[in-house]
């Protein structure tokens, strides 16, 4: 589509090489260098950017305001920050931003997978109501620096679990809620976990992933006390959710970590409300009160009173986080799973199915209507018969 790029900040001064299987679209792409800030005010002045990718340490001009400028004048440009994510480097990101980070040192494969990727939210994202809302928005997480760290050491052959728990175990707050997790009833252990990398062993590497964003989420906005509104029955919920996809991926014969992404996405499906919490709390208390009046679902009420659902804003924020498309879906249409066109058992089916199933079965879904399975999309998959197994399967 001859996106156009704009490069920004020192990291791009030498020659970037494209990938051999990304040469092909990258050749289509305009990328424009600006070695200063200065450079890349002038060029954004000029020129409206499909994306635009700064370099934390670039001159002249704060690469913070020059990220909020070209959001605030290319609202549908992708933005991204490249940084040094390392414990004492003074380039790491502050929290609440809306750009996708980029752990230092860049490379052109890395850029070109992040940029494509990014490029490619744009055909089937849900809502663009959802995207400008979260440029509207005061309280948003940023990945956690934890985050960051085991995806560079992941990328590196040497690695190791005990790498990935040393990481892990150099953040204290994050250590205590891993191992409370990883000895929780939910995931059934055999024994103890004293330690991260015995935790990351048991769990694996994807849920691993996955409990750690979910912790520093919910512990970024656990000072809040919206009205209407659990925190504590949200997490719960997003637990058995997440289990229960993983148990509907395995009685639909996957394995291993091929699992992982129905886990995570279980975990991560409900994330948008605690954005609209954090930011909206009068429309969104306004939604749940209206939700338990009229029975009607959130997601519903959601979208005609804020613009857009928690789903769609949840993906919103996860596509900036830069996850996994398939997870980035599954969260989108976890309440309407027909608008995804992938064929199979896939994390968009079994999220949608069990969240509902667990809202089914809970002790207490907030006094909300409960989420329902979409009958005509699971008759037109062919599994309408296999309802009664699933129920029993996470029950």
């Amino acid at each position: 589509m001859n996106e156009r790029i704009l490069l920004a900040g020192p990291a791009f001064g030498g020659d970037l090489t494209w990938p051999h299987e990304e040469s092909h679209q990258a050749e289509s792409w305009q990328v424009q260098l600006a070695a200063t800030g200065t450079a890349a005010l002038a060029a954004l002045e000029q020129s409206a950017f499909d994306a635009v990718v700064v370099d934390a340490a670039i001159s002249e001009v704060d690469a913070r305001r020059l990220l909020l400028l070209a959001a605030e004048r290319h609202p549908q440009s992708e933005i991204f920050l490249c940084a040094d994510v390392s414990p004492h480097s003074s380039e790491a990101p502050p929290v609440g931003e809306r750009w996708q980070l980029l752990a230092k040192p860049i490379s052109g494969p890395l850029l070109a997978r992040a940029l494509k990727r990014a490029f490619s939210f744009r055909a089937w994202l849900p809502s663009r109501a959802a995207r400008e809302l979260l440029h509207t928005v005061n309280i948003l997480p940023s990945p956690p620096a934890t985050y960051l760290k085991v995806l560079r050491a992941l990328e590196s052959p040497d690695s190791s679990l005990d790498t990935v728990g040393q990481i892990i175990g150099q953040d204290p707050a994050m250590t205590a809620k891993l191992l409370q997790l990883a000895n929780s009833a939910a995931f059934g252990l055999q024994q103890q976990v004293a330690d991260p990398a015995t935790a990351v062993m048991f769990l694996g590497i994807e849920t691993t992933k996955a409990l750690i964003l979910l912790a520093h989420t919910f512990s970024y906005f656990e000072k809040l006390h919206p009205a209407e509104f659990s925190l504590e029955l949200l997490w719960n919920h997003s637990l058995l959710t997440a289990h229960a996809a993983r148990q509907l991926a395995r009685e639909e014969n996957l394995r291993g970590e091929a699992t992982a992404p129905y886990y995570t996405s279980g975990l991560l499906h409900d994330l948008g409300k605690l954005i609209y919490a954090a930011n909206l709390p009068v429309k969104f208390s306004l939604a749940l009160r209206m939700a338990r009046d009229y029975q009607q679902p959130l997601w519903q009420i959601e979208k005609n009173l804020l613009g857009a659902s928690h789903a769609e804003i949840g993906a919103a924020l996860l596509a900036i986080w830069g996850l996994p498309t398939d997870i980035v879906e599954s969260v989108a249409f976890h309440h309407e799973p027909a608008r995804s066109e992938k064929p199979g058992f896939t994390p968009v089916a079994a999220v949608h199915v069990a969240n509902a199933l667990v809202h089914e079965t809970s002790a207490d879904t907030q006094g909300l209507a409960i989420s329902s399975l979409d009958l005509e999309y699971l008759k037109a998959r062919g599994w309408e018969n296999r309802v009664e197994i699933w129920r029993r399967v996470i029950s």
